[in-house]
């Protein structure tokens, strides 16, 4: 999802937060679940590192080698490491299709700013250039935007609007 493409107005934007809305509830699950199984995949690599480190020692392997023995240790197929992989994949890979799906169904525009909260920005041209800005917090219209310099964290004290 990019910035090129259509302007919005308020109206046309809460036209299609419906439609946003699944998309964004989706990739914050889809999210979630890539953050926690990338937190279990690195806490098995600081577990393996220290097997590892223990192992080697007791060997007399120099300290040296150890990141190189965990990488092959990992590589060599550890079931758990590969499990983990294939959810953070997996997760990824649903995310980047519904990023698609939203920009073939709505069109081309809107910027996806924050998986972890579903945050959207719409291009818009209403009371300057700016950037209407929706997250699924935000209810059933978009009531934030913000200059096309600043973020959303950034966004402007929410406006009232008879659009």
């Amino acid at each position: 999802m990019n910035k090129r493409g259509r302007l919005w107005t308020v109206s046309s934007v809460n036209l299609v937060l419906p439609l946003v809305r699944a998309y964004a509830e989706g990739m914050q699950e889809d999210f979630l679940e890539l953050r926690a199984a990338g937190d279990a995949a690195r806490a098995l690599r600081r577990r393996l590192r220290l097997v590892w480190q223990v192992e080697s020692d007791r060997a007399g392997v120099p300290p040296e080698t150890w990141d190189e023995g965990v990488r092959l240790a990992m590589e060599s197929g550890n079931p758990e490491l590969v499990r983990l992989q294939e959810r953070i994949r997996d997760a990824a890979v649903r995310i980047d299709r519904a990023c698609a799906d939203l920009t073939r169904d709505i069109g081309e525009g809107v910027t996806l700013r924050s998986y972890e909260f579903g945050r959207f920005d719409f291009p818009t041209t209403d009371g300057g250039p700016a950037y209407l800005c929706w997250q699924p917090s935000d209810g059933d219209r978009v009531i934030h935007r913000h200059e096309p310099d600043l973020r959303c964290p950034e966004r402007l004290a929410s406006f009232t609007t008879s659009h």
